[in-house]
């Protein structure tokens, strides 16, 4: 049987990998989304105004 504190120690390594992951993925949906803003919000949302709006 684990003890608590390797419990632990194990679900923080856990989770450090889990945090590592998910920033990546962040960032990455993070580029995705700006790159799909910069090709294709202009066409769709029309004048900078309204695309001011929007981003607000």
């Amino acid at each position: 049987m684990m003890t608590r504190m390797h419990l632990l120690t194990t679900w923080k390594r856990r989770v450090d990998i889990m945090d590592g992951n998910a920033a990546t993925w962040f960032s990455n949906i993070c580029l995705t989304l700006s790159i799909c803003i910069k090709t294709s919000f202009p066409r769709k949302c029309g004048t900078p105004r309204e695309r001011l709006r929007i981003m607000k």
